[in-house]
């Protein structure tokens, strides 16, 4: 039984389905030890590196399957899917959140990507309040 799970996270991270993987690795210590040797193959020997690819690779969909905002009502579409988002998948949110209060240390690998990242959030949705 475990020879086929295992061929199942091998299977997973051979073709490239990383954020199945990811999910996985929120609760199997199989899929996050696979997970990890499959980043570091792809040369991201530091902490630092591996930390920046599941940050980036957290959840793709939540920063691609929104429609571009050419309207108030867009804008606010937006704001509701990714709550209902979160909803429904609330182990990465709650992964994200921790990683955040962690890095709120300079010394902290992910420091500079959440730094960044809150200024993009602040940047975008100041521009989208003004737009109304």
């Amino acid at each position: 039984m475990l020879d086929n799970h295992l061929w199942h996270m091998d299977l997973l991270a051979h073709a490239g389905r990383l954020s199945e993987l990811t999910e996985l690795a929120f609760t199997d210590v199989h899929a996050r030890r696979r997970l990890n040797g499959t980043l570091r193959e792809q040369g991201m020997e530091t902490e630092e590196a591996l930390l920046q690819a599941v940050l980036n690779r957290r959840d793709p969909d939540a920063d691609t399957a929104c429609i571009t905002p050419a309207t108030a009502f867009d804008r606010l579409g937006n704001v509701c899917w990714r709550a209902l988002h979160g909803q429904a998948h609330p182990q990465p949110v709650a992964l994200y959140s921790i990683m955040l209060w962690e890095a709120t240390s300079t010394d902290h690998p992910a420091h500079g990507y959440f730094t960044d990242r809150h200024t993009c959030v602040l940047d975008t949705v100041t521009a989208q309040v003004r737009a109304f």
